[in-house]
C-alpha cells in the first residue's frame, strides 16, 4: 500500500505544468523571478493533492478527508499505520464491490428512464417534415442525396460522423479527429449497418437510432444506458467486398465426349448410377 502511494506521488510529480506564451509585439516579457524552494515544495504539494483530489472526485464517493490525510502522513512519515497492508485491500475491495452494486443500481434506473424518452422522441420525430422512418428502430434525415451504388453490409465504408446524445452532448466525431473512419459495415452497430446501406457515395444523412440499435442496456463508456443516439454520417467511400468464388459441387459423375466424337454430333452427358457401375466392370474386365 505504501508503494502504492509513493508511485502516485512520483507519477505526479513527474507531470509538467504547460507553459503559456506571454511575449508581447514590442519586446519579450521579463524573466519569470526565481522561486524559492518554499515556494516550490508549497506549489508542488498543492499540485498533487489537486490531482489526488481529482482522482477522488472521479469515484463519485463522500471520503473522510481528514482520516485520509492522517492515513497519508502516518505512511509518509514511516509511523505505524492503523491497519496493515492486507487489512487495507481488504477494506478497499470491499467498498469497491458495493460501489459496483450501487452503480448497477443507478445504470439500470438510469436505463428505464432512458428508454422511455428514446421511444417517445421516436414517435414524435416521426412526425416532423423530412424525417423518414426505415424501422421503429431506425429514423433518419437526408442532408445531401449522393450518388452510385449503397454500401451491403459485406462491404467497406469510409464515413466522416458526429455523434451526439438527446441532450445534444457530442460523445464522437471523426471531423474532430480530422480522420474519417473506415469499417466493414458488419462490424458496427446494427443501426449503422442498416442505415449506412440506405445511403450512396457522397450522402449525408442524419440518423435517429434506438438504443436497441445502439449500445443497448449496457451503454459504453460516454454512452449512458438506454441512449437514442442521434448520428450526423457522410458516406465517402465504398470498397465492394470481394467475390466469394462459387464452385460447383455435385455427385454426378459426366460423361465428355471426345473431339472426333463431338465431331459426329455426340454430346455430353451426364451418367445414371448403373452406367457407372457397368464402365467400372467393363474397365475391370476388359474384353480379349
Amino acid at each position: 500500500m505504501k508503494s502504492k502511494i509513493v508511485a502516485m506521488l512520483a507519477i505526479a510529480l513527474a507531470s509538467q505544468a504547460i507553459a503559456q506564451d506571454t511575449k508581447t509585439e514590442t519586446q519579450p516579457a521579463a524573466p519569470a523571478a526565481a522561486k524559492t524552494d518554499a515556494q516550490i515544495r508549497e506549489e508542488v504539494s498543492y499540485a498533487v493533492g489537486m490531482d489526488f483530489g481529482y482522482r477522488l472526485k472521479r469515484a463519485e464517493y463522500e471520503f473522510d478527508l481528514d482520516t485520509l490525510a492522517k492515513a497519508m502522513k502516518d505512511v509518509l512519515s514511516g509511523g505505524t499505520t492503523r491497519l496493515n497492508d492486507q487489512q487495507a485491500q481488504a477494506a478497499i475491495q470491499e467498498w469497491q464491490t458495493k460501489q459496483q452494486a450501487v452503480m448497477e443500481e443507478k445504470r439500470q434506473t438510469e436505463g428505464v428512464g432512458n428508454l422511455k424518452q428514446a421511444e417517445e422522441f421516436l414517435v414524435a420525430n416521426e412526425k416532423k417534415p423530412g424525417v423518414k422512418q426505415h424501422d421503429p428502430k431506425l429514423q433518419y434525415e437526408v442532408i445531401e442525396a449522393g450518388a452510385g451504388d449503397s454500401p451491403t453490409a459485406k462491404d467497406t465504408v469510409t464515413v466522416h460522423y458526429r455523434g451526439t446524445l438527446l441532450d445534444g452532448t457530442e460523445f464522437d466525431s471523426s471531423y474532430k479527429r480530422n480522420q474519417p473512419a473506415e469499417f466493414p459495415l458488419n462490424g458496427v452497430i446494427r443501426g449503422w449497418t442498416e442505415g449506412l446501406q440506405l445511403m450512396k457515395p457522397g450522402a449525408k444523412y442524419k440518423f435517429y437510432i434506438h438504443p436497441d440499435w445502439a449500445y443497448g442496456a449496457q451503454g459504453r463508456p460516454g454512452i449512458p444506458a438506454n441512449a437514442l443516439l442521434t448520428f450526423e454520417v457522410e458516406l465517402l467511400e465504398v470498397k465492394k467486398a470481394p467475390e466469394e468464388a462459387v464452385s460447383a459441387v455435385s455427385g454426378e459423375i459426366i460423361k465428355v465426349p471426345s473431339a472426333e466424337e463431338l465431331k459426329k454430333g455426340a454430346k455430353i452427358e451426364v451418367l445414371k448410377e448403373e452406367d457407372v457401375r457397368r464402365l467400372t466392370n467393363e474397365a475391370a474386365n476388359p474384353k480379349k
